[in-house]
């Protein structure tokens, strides 16, 4: 069992956003790569842990990406962000103490079970684990 949660950073290392584009066509093919700039409004993605990945969800497509917590930006290289004009969009991330409190209470549980949503709370993650029987290592 790993027992740190996935980012960009622990899966791509330093790789820069134009080449990650680079590197994975989107749909049908689709090299378009990122716009200069950031989305500015409204549009924005939230930072999630899904199966002990830390990822965003893309708001036009299935797509989902890792979160980069150096450069929070987010760019589907499935869709590519066609609806925001290839711009890549912000993305909200929690405080850095929940962050790593999410992590302390998920990186004890199997893989498959480490998932978080912005709404849950520590005390709701401590909860959870409390009732499965697990432990802080």
């Amino acid at each position: 069992m790993r027992d740190v949660l996935i980012d960009w950073k622990a899966r791509f290392g330093d790789r820069p956003l134009g080449d990650h584009a680079a590197m994975n066509a989107g749909m049908d093919g689709d090299t378009t790569m990122p716009a200069p700039g950031v989305l500015e409004g409204d549009e924005t993605v939230t930072a999630v842990v899904n199966a002990g990945r830390w990822i965003a969800e893309c708001p036009f497509c299935a797509g989902a990406e890792y979160v980069n917590f150096d450069s929070p930006v987010f760019f589907c290289c499935n869709c590519r962000n066609q609806e925001a004009g290839n711009r890549p969009i912000p993305v909200a991330l929690p405080t850095d103490t929940v962050r790593v409190q999410v992590a302390a209470y998920l990186c004890v549980r199997p893989r498959e079970n480490r998932n978080w949503m912005p709404d849950e709370t520590v005390a709701d993650l401590r909860a959870e684990n409390k009732r499965a029987g697990l432990r802080l290592a």
